[in-house]
């Protein structure tokens, strides 16, 4: 059809070809440029390289092909293209190699959402949290929010905004036309990366104005390995009234450990900076004070407490007043803090912990590898305690002279 609609005109020069593009716009209403980044392997999936085939056959899509190591360099060539070679395209698509559509029409479905930018949905698979979509639903915070993903089976039927996503994405001319390079980069603080490209050209597209929105519809597949002990993670577990592991909540390797110091210690009452699903679960097996700097999420874990076991207290993350002196276990996994993008933990622990080598002589610091809490932990808990036991988040220590 494309090739048809081109032969019957009389295309000399690329001014000529620019011009039916135009005028091939102005009769279908849009034209999409196609941006697919090969790796330098030049590997694509079979089924991906059949569906772009079949769809460059319209006459108002365009692909360009670039092989780099770096998805992010073929990210700003295509960006560079289509801003000053194709001017005659509307709307830039960006997915990568890996990505298969659900659907053969998903470019129809999101460019039918008429949004700034359009997200189709696409699995991933999160370490001991299991499968979920790389996309993170819109709450109207007045600072950046933290990622979450949404879980597998939240995904809404209609077309609903969001914050963060990977791709693949639609995106408008205006848009692009308004950012300004680099459009994807990662963020790094000292050796860690803080912010990845893809949310780095979300949040910019976000501080410009322009609104991300997925559409449900447009699904696309991942063609990547799975480790299915993770991806079943998400559904064989305890219902926790929509928390999913991983994030900034624990992880299912987490709570095993955690759970089995509270066993085999007969813990019965703990102390816990950092209100969360962490919270739920000790609740099944002691009475627990936790301390939350963020009344939200107090009154979030709260309603989806199914017990009486736990009380949650507001406080600064410096100064509280204790119930109690002493506790079985102290679980620190707060107070969260905040970094200077808003998309980390942050650091704010140092009274949890130093209030937490005060009050038990047992103590779980979780996140304990990060360069923050190392420190702290020299500080306050080393001189002190013995490290007993460690999982990659946590670790376990005992006051020496009990």
């Amino acid at each position: 059809m494309a090739r048809r609609f081109v032969e019957e005109r009389n295309i000399e020069t690329l001014e000529d070809l620019i011009s039916v593009y135009n005028e091939v716009k102005t009769k279908m209403g849009y034209f999409i440029m196609m941006g697919i980044p090969i790796p330098d392997d030049q590997r694509i999936n079979f089924r991906t390289m059949l569906w772009v085939s079949s769809v460059v056959q319209q006459p108002n899509v365009i692909i360009e092909y670039n092989i780099s190591r770096f998805c992010t360099e073929s990210y700003h060539k295509y960006i560079n293209t289509f801003l000053d070679k194709f001017t005659f395209a509307t709307h830039l698509f960006l997915m990568d190699a890996d990505e298969i559509p659900v659907r053969t029409d998903v470019l129809q479905l999101m460019v039918a959402a008429n949004e700034d930018i359009v997200v189709g949905p696409t699995p991933i698979v999160k370490s001991n949290k299991g499968i979920c979509w790389n996309i993170d639903r819109y709450v109207n915070h007045p600072e950046p929010h933290d990622i979450n993903f949404l879980r597998w089976k939240d995904l809404p039927k209609e077309k609903f905004r969001i914050n963060y996503s990977g791709g693949p994405w639609l995106i408008k001319r205006k848009v692009l036309e308004t950012l300004k390079w680099p459009y994807f980069k990662d963020v790094f603080d000292k050796n860690r990366r803080i912010i990845g490209q893809d949310v780095y050209f979300d949040m910019s597209a976000a501080e410009a104005g322009f609104e991300l929105w997925c559409e449900p519809e447009a699904k696309f597949e991942h063609c990547r390995p799975t480790n299915l002990n993770i991806a079943m993670n998400e559904y064989f577990r305890p219902d926790t009234g929509g928390i999913g592991y991983g994030g900034f909540s624990i992880t299912a390797l987490d709570w095993d450990f955690i759970k089995d110091v509270i066993l085999k210690n007969n813990v019965k009452n703990v102390l816990e900076f950092g209100s969360g699903l962490s919270s739920l679960f000790i609740s099944e097996h002691a009475k627990i004070d936790s301390f939350e700097t963020d009344p939200k999420q107090a009154e979030f874990i709260k309603q989806r407490c199914r017990n009486e076991n736990l009380i949650i207290h507001l406080w600064d993350g410096i100064s509280c007043e204790l119930p109690q002196q002493n506790y079985d276990l102290v679980f620190v996994d707060g107070p969260k803090g905040k970094s200077s993008v808003g998309l980390t933990g942050g650091i704010g622990r140092e009274h949890s912990i130093r209030i937490a080598s005060e009050h038990s002589d047992r103590i779980i610091i979780h996140d304990a590898n990060r360069e923050e809490e190392i420190k702290l932990q020299d500080k306050y808990i080393k001189p002190y305690f013995n490290l007993v036991a460690q999982s990659s988040m946590c670790n376990y220590w005992e006051r020496r002279d009990k």
